[in-house]
């Protein structure tokens, strides 16, 4: 009964203690120089034991007691023990290359990689840092430069807001004075349209009152018209003044009849309805005794014609 018991009380110790030593975590860089000293750590818990492996190699062994043994096993590893319930391991440096770490039966990791030498740093750090400055050297000139136009256009621009200050300073004044010879016109303005007004009204009231005394002499007149025996007459006159204009035509065109009867027979005596001339015009009696007394070689012609020969 108590071996039972007692092999019992064994295998939960066992399984406990499987449990806690599966339960590591390790905590290392993924990447670290090579040939550098480095260091890991791993939770393995306080009272448990664990094994240390880098590629398959042991390197450290941890006792329940929390006691750490690492001389033994690698030269590589520089120190190793228990703080709390982590185990801190420091290792000389590992090779270039990817090598694993095995704490029981967690894994990981961890690539050593090749840095180049101080020399090769320093020169391809100065070969970066004179490429560098060169550009910003560069960058600094166009600053410069970019800087130098900047204050250039500030001054131009701040001269013209100096003028444009003056200029809008004389404008005000201008304004001001426009300002205060608008509001004199406006009075002065108002002061002659107030007259205006007052004459126009005035004229006005004269205008009709010219009217109204027109209209009541008008009036007057005709009523006097009216009464006026005179304008009766008058008025008469003047609406027969047609018909008594056509008498009066009739009556002197019947006395120039008259007259010109009595003057034709005198016109007809005048002119010879019998002898023409070479023409086919009548010829008047004096015509036609002149001609007679020419062809018959009378005194009086040839009187005329001696003495024309004598001179």
């Amino acid at each position: 009964m108590r071996k039972s018991l007692l092999f019992g009380l064994i295998f939960l110790l066992t399984i406990g203690f499987a449990g806690i030593t599966s339960a590591v975590s390790i905590d290392a860089p993924s990447t670290i120089p090579n040939n550098v000293s480095w260091g890991f750590s791993a939770d393995i818990g306080f009272g448990s034991t664990a094994t240390v492996e880098i590629d398959g190699s042991k390197v450290a062994e941890v006792f329940s007691s929390g006691d750490v043994i690492y001389k033994a096993f690698s030269p590589n590893v520089s120190n190793a023990y228990m703080f709390g319930n982590d185990l801190v391991v420091y290792h000389v440096g590992l090779s270039e290359g990817t090598h694993t770490i095995t704490v029981n039966s967690d894994s990981k990791d961890v690539t050593a990689i090749n840095l180049p030498n101080e020399s090769e740093i320093l020169a391809s750090v100065d070969t970066k840092v004179e490429s560098k400055l060169g550009e910003y050297d560069q960058k600094l000139s166009g600053l410069e430069a970019d800087f130098k136009g900047f204050w250039d256009k500030l001054n131009a621009t701040e001269a013209k807001a100096n003028s444009l200050d003056s200029s809008v300073s004389s404008l005000s004044n201008e304004v001001s004075s426009v300002s205060s010879k608008v509001d004199s016109t406006s009075s002065s303005l108002s002061s002659t349209t107030s007259s205006f007004e007052q004459r126009i009204a005035s004229l006005e009231g004269v205008e009709q009152q010219r009217i109204a005394d027109e209209e009541a002499a008008r009036l007057a007149e005709e009523e006097a018209q009216k009464n006026s025996p005179i304008t009766g007459f008058f008025n008469l006159t003047k609406d027969l003044a047609l018909p008594i204009a056509f008498i009066v035509i009739v009556v002197v065109l019947g006395i120039v009849a008259f007259i010109a009867k009595d003057r034709l027979p005198k016109l007809d005596s005048i002119y010879s309805p019998e002898k023409k001339d070479e023409h086919g015009l009548p010829l008047s009696k004096e015509d036609n005794e002149v001609a007679e007394e020419i062809l018959s070689g009378g005194n009086k012609w040839a009187f005329k014609e001696e003495e024309e020969e004598e001179e």
